[in-house]
């Protein structure tokens, strides 16, 4: 029985198997093996379900939304920081709401000349699955 993740996100919690997902607005599915789930509950604000997955590593769905997956959570994260902070010169200081995953984090403190980063993540949550479930976030220090 397929555990109902979203409407666009169906993962079989018991079966190890592919299953056809629901296209999206855009026409668009995706597909993800489910090898074993590492993380499924509710804060009071969101949902969050990580699992790893055969070819894409760890995956984490928020509120039914692809939020990163171990593969690719780079790309998203490089584009977001660096077009931002490269159109400033010298960034010294750094509000960052959300990004409780950390990926943006690590972005930012690439930046020289960035002296302080604040982080407000409304989910507690959040920040201490992704440091303990997907750990090669960790390398962000995200505390």
């Amino acid at each position: 029985m397929a555990k109902n993740v979203s409407s666009y996100y169906h993962v079989d919690l018991q079966v190890k198997e592919k299953r056809k997902l629901e296209k999206d607005e855009n026409g668009e599915a995706r597909f993800y093996e489910v090898e074993k789930v590492l993380f499924h509950g509710k804060s009071k604000y969101q949902e969050l379900l990580v699992f790893q997955s055969t070819k894409h590593g760890k995956v984490a769905i928020l509120d039914g939304c692809l939020q990163l997956t171990e593969k690719d959570e780079f790309a998203y994260q490089e584009m977001l920081t660096h077009l931002a902070l490269c159109s400033i010169p010298n960034p010294m200081k750094v509000l960052l709401v959300g990004g409780g995953d950390g990926g943006i984090l690590r972005e930012i403190s690439r930046h020289a000349s960035v002296e302080l980063i604040d982080i407000c993540e409304i989910d507690e949550m959040i920040i201490k699955i992704y440091i303990n479930k997907l750990t090669y976030l960790r390398r962000s220090e995200v505390h």
